[in-house]
């Protein structure tokens, strides 16, 4: 875990700040860039765009004299990127594996998952 101590502005106090990279993976199309969006802007994507390479989004929670930041790495499903997805791992804290169970392809999407 990654901890950065900081001291508040008004006052003594001080305030910790928590990192933590989450990875979010899976086969391409199978919504991990509607799922983050939908959890840190509460709406989700109107038109389908793949990701190129990787994505980053933030999220950062306040839980009691902790600033939580979870950074989500949002990593393309698609095969012309699957020697890079490897890189990405290092460091990480955790990892959202997402598939499309809903598919006549479930399988296929549960399988193609790299890790």
């Amino acid at each position: 875990m990654t901890s950065i101590q900081s001291l508040t502005s008004s006052s003594t106090q001080q305030q910790r700040e928590c990192l933590y990279k989450v990875l979010v993976i899976g086969d391409m199309g199978t919504g991990k860039t509607s799922l983050i969006q939908r959890y840190i802007h509460d709406s989700f994507p109107s038109l389908y765009k793949p990701t190129i390479g990787v994505d980053f989004a933030t999220k950062l929670i306040q839980y009691e004299d902790t600033l939580i930041r979870l950074q989500f790495w949002d990593i393309s499903g698609q095969e012309r990127f699957a020697n890079m997805t490897r890189v990405y791992y290092r460091d990480s804290h955790g990892a959202f594996i997402v598939y499309d169970c809903s598919s006549k392809r479930k399988d296929e999407t549960f399988s193609g998952v790299n890790f």
